[in-house]
C-alpha cells in the first residue's frame, strides 16, 4: 500500500479548550516530532505530492510513541490517503491508525476491502 498520507487530527476538545494536531507521515524516522518504531520494511518513496511512505500491506507499519488523543472529550480524525490495488485474499480489513491507551481504550481504522463478482465476496466464499 502507497501512502501519501496526511492524520489531521482536529476538534481536540478538552472542556473549553480546543486543539488541532497534523501528522504528515513522509518519512521513517519520526512524526510530528515524535520517534517511531518500523515494522517490516516500509520505504520512502518519491510521488506526485512529494515524499510518501510505501507498506507492503503485510507486515509493514510505524508505531509512534504518542497519543494525540490522549484525554480528549471529542476529536475528529481526517485522513488522506491514496492505496494500491490489494490482494483481498490477504489484505481484506487492513489497518491504518490503531491509537491505544494503557487502559486497553483504543481507536481502530481501517479499510475494509470486498468486491462482488458473480455474488461472491471474500466474506461469503
Amino acid at each position: 500500500m502507497y501512502v501519501s498520507f496526511v492524520i489531521y487530527f482536529t476538534g481536540i476538545s478538552y472542556g473549553q479548550e480546543t486543539n488541532s494536531v497534523l501528522w504528515i507521515i513522509d518519512n521513517t524516522t519520526s512524526i510530528a516530532g515524535n520517534s517511531i518504531t518500523k515494522l517490516g520494511d516500509p520505504i520512502v518513496i518519491e510521488s506526485e505530492v512529494g515524499s510518501a511512505v510505501e507498506f507492503d500491506g503485510v507486515d509493514d507499519g510505524l508505531i509512534v510513541d504518542s497519543n494525540p488523543l490522549a484525554g480528549a472529550d471529542s476529536f475528529t480524525v481526517e485522513v488522506i490517503f491514496n492505496p494500491y490495488e490489494a490482494d483481498l485474499s490477504t489484505n481484506e480489513e487492513q489497518r491504518f491508525i490503531h491509537i491505544q491507551e494503557s487502559d486497553n481504550r483504543r481507536i481502530l481504522i481501517e479499510l475494509r476491502l470486498t468486491i462482488v463478482c458473480k455474488g461472491v465476496s471474500p466474506h461469503n466464499k
